[in-house]
């Protein structure tokens, strides 16, 4: 068995299984994966093992497996009408961005009194690309011109003082970046996604509530602190309070599928929002 770790080496919830038979009732095992000292501790840590009717720990390689499980005392029939599970993931998620779009040059769009100047470096590009592919095919002097960004670029201001000279050359990085062809970058992001099953009489409209909303890091934290303690929520809490205290979180539509025993599962994804990368305007704040 390989485990991939992101970002963190700590003790991991994989997965739960659950079943349920007339002799034991329901059995829940839950299984966690991490470096071999740190499980050999889980194995007799309370947070971990309190209540449990059955440890196992199995050893792979540097890594170590703990299986814990939990089962029903009085072998009751399955209560219908109680959420059976809820599990919170991060996944990675890659894109390719336009390279404007970059946190280092996004606040040369929020200028004050050039308005539009990302724009202006843009078309200042394409300018000089055009007349050089125009001198090519003329076989003229201007194929073999040397890109400047100030050539070709108009501001609001005759005198160029509204952009300072640290945005200057942010201006002239970003349109030399452009001129060679590098017009987008890799960016990496998290998406934090919910899974859970529920019973057949729960109301599924609040699984809708403010989708396409931008979520922040603490309303995601009260939504998590709302699901039954585990040391696994504790840690998800904690990354996102160090890691992510000020990021946004959009939230996708669900997605809703019937079980074979007339239950719901219940799939909802929320994708990490970096700073001016989703306006407002188009999906509001929560």
């Amino acid at each position: 068995m390989t485990v991939r770790f992101k970002g963190s080496t700590a003790i991991q919830l994989q997965r739960v299984e659950s079943k349920w038979t007339r002799e034991r009732g329901w059995e829940a095992v839950y299984v966690y994966v991490g470096p071999k000292a740190l499980i050999s501790a889980a194995a007799t840590n309370s947070a971990y093992v309190q209540y449990s009717t059955g440890i196992d720990v199995v050893p792979d390689k540097n890594l170590s497996e703990l299986r814990v499980t939990f089962a029903n005392s009085d072998n009751s029939q399955p209560d219908q009408y109680t959420e059976e599970s809820s599990t919170w993931t991060f996944e990675p998620l890659l894109i390719e961005k336009n390279i404007e779009e970059n946190p280092k040059y996004i606040a040369l769009g929020d200028i004050s009194g050039e308005a539009g100047f990302v724009q202006r470096i843009l078309k200042a590009v394409e300018d000089y690309k055009s007349k050089v592919s125009t001198g090519i095919s003329a076989q003229n002097s201007d194929k073999d011109l040397v890109f400047d960004l100030a050539d070709y670029i108009v501001y609001d201001n005759a005198t160029n003082s509204n952009i300072s000279t640290t945005n200057e050359a942010l201006a002239e990085e970003l349109a030399g970046l452009l001129v060679r062809g590098h017009t987008t970058y890799r960016s990496g992001k998290y998406v934090l996604q919910n899974v859970k099953v529920v019973p057949p009489n729960t109301s599924l409209a609040v699984d809708h509530y403010k989708t396409g909303y931008q979520w922040s890091t603490a309303r995601i934290i009260d939504l998590i602190a709302s699901s039954p303690a585990s040391v696994t929520f504790s840690s998800i809490i904690g990354n996102l309070v160090d890691v992510f205290p000020n990021d946004r979180w959009l939230k996708d539509p669900p997605v809703i599928n019937s079980t074979n025993n007339g239950k719901f599962e219940i799939i909802t994804r929320w994708e990490q929002q970096g700073q001016y990368e989703t306006p407002y305007q188009l999906h509001p704040y929560y």
